[in-house]
């Protein structure tokens, strides 16, 4: 399984308890961050990944290539079922 974050590097509460929740697990990830004031300049990219939302929150979360739509709420739930 291959998990990618996308987030800030601090400030929100979301991102930060997903990489609590994917140390805890002991599940890999790769981490990027992205600075919350240039969310915008990467719409384009984003929506050529093929993510299911228009709004764009963080964290982004993708796994084994396919986008996780409800971020931290999602990844609880798909490491519950792992």
């Amino acid at each position: 399984m291959k998990i990618v974050l996308i987030g800030p590097r601090s400030g929100c509460g979301y991102t930060n308890a997903a990489r609590d929740l994917l140390k805890q697990k002991k599940t890999s990830y790769s981490n990027y961050h992205i600075k919350m004031s240039e969310l915008d300049k990467f719409r384009g990219i984003f929506s050529n990944l093929k993510m299911t939302k228009t709004r764009i929150t963080v964290p982004i979360i993708f796994v084994d290539g396919k986008h996780l739509p409800g971020g931290y709420e999602d990844l609880k739930k798909y490491v519950k079922k792992q």
